[in-house]
């Protein structure tokens, strides 16, 4: 079963390891990725 992780968190209370990259957009994991990698 799929289920949106971000909105299934905030629902139940639950506090990530890591906030920013469980909060970041797909724009700044993909500008992170590509910083990565040159």
């Amino acid at each position: 079963m799929k289920r949106p992780l971000v909105q299934f968190a905030m629902e139940n209370n639950i506090e990530p390891a890591d906030r920013k990259a469980f909060f970041s957009t797909k724009e700044e994991r993909e500008h992170a990725r590509k910083l990565k990698n040159n």
